[in-house]
């Protein structure tokens, strides 16, 4: 049974490699020694702070502002497009009215192209 289902037991194997590895923290350190903490980064002043906050700020516009060009841009060329699309409808309205109208002959037969092995008429002389 533990080799069709080895998923089964992943959790088990997981927690006892976790305690094996508290253990191993916990006996490279004295009890009366405290754990170290990492170090606090330096404050900054007021106007560094600020300055920071004002950068991405003024990127963020940047960015929307060309963004806004960008839709502007995209938004002309659609226009472009549908006009042209119209116009190319007006233009082959007739065309299509008159294929409507007046369908096209119906299609030959499929036997009509068919190859026939050749044949000759008069016999080889011997």
């Amino acid at each position: 049974m533990r080799s069709l289902f080895p998923i089964k037991d992943l959790p088990q194997q997981a927690a006892k490699r976790f305690r094996a590895a508290v253990k191993g923290l916990r006996a490279g350190q004295d009890d009366n020694q405290p754990i170290a903490s990492t170090p606090l980064p330096p404050l900054r002043s007021a106007g560094d702070q600020w300055a920071c906050i004002a950068g991405v700020l003024f990127d963020a516009q940047a960015r929307s502002t060309r963004a806004l060009a960008n839709h502007r841009t995209a938004a002309a060329q659609v226009d472009a497009a549908t006009y042209a699309l119209q116009r190319l409808r007006e233009e082959m309205a007739p065309a299509l009215l008159y294929t409507v109208q007046r369908p096209s002959p119906a299609p030959p037969a499929p036997t009509a192209f068919r190859r026939e092995q050749f044949r000759r008429r008069d016999p080889i002389a011997a």
